[in-house]
């Protein structure tokens, strides 16, 4: 069966799959990817002769929610991106799982970094480097020394 596409000026064929053989697949319980590589096509047509017939395949691959890891994960302040690493999932399904769970209050709200004084200080420009015992002190100078007295400086 050729149907024509006015639009592209292009004639397209409709590829044809028999009705027992999807409904074969179907009842074997294979995907649409599998069932597309069985019969040596793409996802799409499959998909369409599925609908075509009104069957339907099994769903993809289900990730498995354990509720009270996630919890704890998200107690501890963790993201979704973190805890999608740890778990082995995509971010988007955690933040689904969240979503379907009602989980939105777990999640502790990111804290804004306060800005120090030395954070909102403009670097020093080498002529504005203090003058210590009427000696000029570069820029090169300031960081030889913060370099050397690193390790004596305590936190």
């Amino acid at each position: 069966m050729v149907s024509s596409q006015a639009s592209r000026g292009k004639e397209m064929r409709k590829i044809e799959i028999d009705h027992q053989v999807l409904e074969d697949c179907v009842k074997r319980g294979l995907s649409q990817l599998e069932m597309a590589v069985k019969l040596n096509t793409s996802q799409a047509v499959v998909n369409a002769r599925l609908r075509e017939y009104g069957l339907q395949s099994k769903g993809g691959r289900k990730s498995n929610c354990d509720l009270e890891r996630l919890k704890k994960l998200l107690l501890q302040g963790r993201t979704s991106k973190e805890i999608a690493e740890f778990l082995h999932v995509a971010p988007s399904t955690v933040g689904l799982w969240i979503k379907n769970n009602n989980l939105q209050g777990y999640k502790t709200p990111l804290q804004k970094n306060a800005a120090t004084p030395a954070d909102t200080e403009k670097p020093a420009k080498p002529q504005e480097i203090a003058i210590i015992s009427e000696k000029s002190v570069t820029a090169g100078d300031a960081r030889y020394w913060a370099a050397q007295n690193m390790s004596k400086m305590t936190v």
